[in-house]
C-alpha cells in the first residue's frame, strides 16, 4: 500500500522504523540522565514553562510562556526569562518571548492528552518522535525527486539520506536531549522542504498549497527561522519559479507570514502591552543580530570570533559529512554542478534559508544548536553525490562517515556520570531537588553561589534569588517583606541553609 501522494509504503515504513530504532538504542545511556551541560538549559527552560502551565493552565497565561511557578513566594523574580523587566505582567509572572509559543504548546497538550506530568523523560520521548518524523521528511524529500523507483520498494538514495541523518552527532544530541523552538522548527523546516517541492511540482494542486501554507504558519509560530524560509520561497516564486504558479506561491508565503506574526504580537503584547514587547524584541536582535550589540573589541575581532564559533561548530558537529561532500564534489566537479532542476530547488529551499540566518543573525548561529538545520542538506547531498559512484566507494565513504559521526556524537556527550569538561551531571539536579524538599511553599528562595543555571530552577520546582557571592553583611541587604530561607552552596553542594521570618 502507497500513502497517497509520498510513495511510501508500509514495508519501506518499517525498515526505516527499525534503522531509527537503533539510533534510540545508541542514545539510551544519555535518555533520562539529570539535566546539565551542552544546551540541556534550553530544555531546563522548556520544562520549567511546562511544569508552570500544568500548575495553573495554558489558557492562565494566554499561552504565553511564563516562567513563574505557583505561589506568591515565587513572584517577581527574573529566572533566565528576560534581560529587561519588561516582559512581567502585573501579577509579577515573567515570560520568555525570544521565541514563539508553539513549541511549549504541543508538548503541553500531549501530556494532558496522556495524562502525564511533564518530565526530563517525558520531553526526551516526546521530541523522540519528532526526530523520527523528520527523519522521514528527508526520505521522502529524495523520494519525490525520483517517484518512479520508489514505489516498488526502499529508494536506496533516500535510504542513505535517511540513515546519514539519523546518525549525525547533531540529530543524535538536539534532537533528544536539547528541547526548546530552536529544536521543533527544524522539523517545519524540513517539512516546509518537501512540501514546497510538492508545490513545485504539482502547482496547480490546491492541495499541497494548503498543507505548505499550514505548515509555514506552524513554523514561523515555532521561531524565526520560519522567517527566513518564507522570505526564500516569496523570493524565488516572484522570480524562478514563475512558471510554476510560482506569484500564487509567494502570495501564499508572505500572507502566512503576516497571520503568524500578527498572532504572535497580539498574543505576547497581552504580557504588558505592545510597547514593551516591541522593546524587547529590538533589544533581543540587537544582542543576537550581526552588528556589535553592546558587545567590546573591534568590529573586525568580534566578527572573525563569531564566524569561527559557527565554523568550529559545523566542524564538530558534520566534519566527516562536510569532508565526504568536498572530495566527491572535487572529484567530479563537472557532473556535480549538472543538476536537474529538483535539486536546485531542494538546494533553494533547503540551503537559502540557513545562510540568510547565518547571515542576519551572526551572534545567535554561535549556538551549536543551529547547525541541526544544515544536516538536512548534508545528509541529501552526500546521498546524491554518491549516486555516481561503485558500490565499494559507496559503502566504504558511508561506514568511513558513520563511524566518525558516532565516534564523534559519544566524545562529546560521554556516557556515565562526567561530562566532556569533567564535571558531573548531576551537580545542578542536586542543589534544586535539595532546595525543594527543603524550602516551605510561603518562603522567598535565596541561594548564594557560584553554582546558578535553569537546571537548578526546573529541578526546585521554586523561582530563586540568586546571589553570586556571600559579601559581608549580605543577609542584612534582603528585604523580603515575609519568610525567606537562604541555601549556601560550595563547590556544587549545598552546605548549609537559614530560615528567616523576614520584614515586618
Amino acid at each position: 500500500m502507497i500513502l497517497k501522494g509520498l510513495n511510501l509504503n508500509w514495508k519501506s515504513f518499517l525498515v526505516l522504523l527499525l534503522i531509527f530504532s537503533a539510533s534510540v538504542a545508541m542514545r539510551i545511556t544519555n535518555m533520562d540522565r539529570p539535566l546539565s551541560k551542552h544546551h540541556e538549559f534550553v530544555t531546563a527552560v522548556s520544562l520549567r514553562v511546562l511544569q508552570v502551565w500544568d500548575q495553573e493552565g495554558g489558557v492562565a497565561f494566554n499561552f504565553v510562556p511564563a516562567m513563574n511557578y505557583k505561589g506568591d513566594a515565587n513572584k517577581f523574580i527574573n529566572n533566565h526569562a528576560s534581560a529587561s523587566d519588561g516582559m512581567m505582567d502585573a501579577k509579577g509572572n515573567y515570560y520568555y518571548v525570544s521565541h514563539p509559543p508553539l513549541a511549549y504548546i504541543i508538548p503541553h497538550f500531549v501530556f494532558k492528552a496522556l495524562r502525564v506530568k511533564p518530565s526530563v523523560f517525558g520531553l526526551q520521548v516526546f521530541h523522540l518522535f519528532i526526530n523520527f518524523l523528520t527523519a522521514i521528511c528527508i526520505y521522502l524529500i529524495v523520494v519525490s525527486m525520483k517517484p518512479n523507483r520508489a514505489r516498488s520498494g526502499l529508494e536506496k538514495t533516500a535510504l542513505l539520506a535517511f540513515i546519514l541523518y539519523v546518525f549525525s552527532p547533531a540529530v543524535l544530541w538536539f534532537q533528544m536531549n536539547t528541547y526548546m523552538s530552536d529544536m521543533l522548527v527544524h522539523f517545519f523546516f524540513v517539512a516546509g522542504v518537501l512540501l514546497g517541492q510538492k508545490c513545485l511540482k504539482f502547482p496547480s494542486s490546491n492541495s499541497w498549497r494548503i498543507l505548505f501554507a499550514i505548515n509555514l504558519l506552524l513554523m514561523i509560530y515555532t521561531s524565526w527561522l520560519g522567517l527566513f524560509f518564507a522570505f526564500t520561497c516569496f523570493i524565488g516564486g516572484i522570480t524562478i519559479w514563475r512558471e510554476q504558479k510560482g506569484i500564487q506561491f509567494a502570495l501564499y508565503s508572505s500572507l502566512t507570514s503576516i497571520m503568524a506574526l500578527a498572532l504572535v504580537y497580539f498574543q505576547y503584547s497581552s504580557i504588558n502591552g505592545s510597547e514593551a514587547f516591541l522593546e524587547h524584541l529590538t533589544q533581543r536582535l540587537h544582542v543576537r543580530g550581526s552588528g556589535m550589540g553592546g558587545r567590546s573589541g573591534g568590529v573586525i575581532e568580534t566578527k572573525f570570533s563569531e564566524i569561527g564559533a559557527i565554523l568550529v561548530n559545523y566542524g564538530s558537529n558534520y566534519i566527516s559529512l562536510i569532508l565526504a561532500v568536498l572530495l566527491l564534489f572535487g572529484l567530479r566537479f563537472k557532473n556535480s554542478l549538472e543538476k536537474s532542476r529538483e535539486i536546485s530547488d531542494f538546494l533553494a529551499f533547503a540551503l537559502s534559508p540557513i545562510l540568510i540566518l547565518h547571515l542576519a543573525l551572526l551572534n545567535y548561529s554561535g549556538h551549536d544548536f543551529t547547525t541541526l538545520y544544515a544536516s538536512c542538506v548534508l545528509s541529501i547531498g552526500l546521498a546524491f553525490l554518491l549516486e555516481s559512484y561503485s558500490d565499494q566507494l559507496k559503502y566504504g565513504v558511508v561506514t568511513a562517515v558513520l563511524a566518525v559521526s558516532i565516534g564523534a556524537y559519544f566524545y562529546i556527550n560521554p556516557p556515565g556520570d562526567i561530562s566532556l569538561s569533567g564535571e558531573r551531571y548531576d551537580v545542578s539536579m542536586k542543589i534544586g531537588k535539595r532546595i525543594k524538599k527543603e524550602a516551605k511553599a510561603n518562603e522567598v528562595v535565596y541561594l548564594i553561589s557560584d553554582t546558578y543555571d535553569p537546571m537548578i530552577v526546573v529541578y526546585a520546582e521554586r523561582n530563586i534569588v540568586h546571589i553570586e557571592i556571600k559579601p559581608t553583611g549580605v543577609l542584612s541587604k534582603i528585604e523580603t517583606k515575609g519568610p525567606y530561607v537562604v541555601f549556601f552552596e560550595k563547590d556544587g553542594k549545598i552546605t548549609h541553609k537559614e530560615h528567616f521570618v523576614g520584614l515586618p
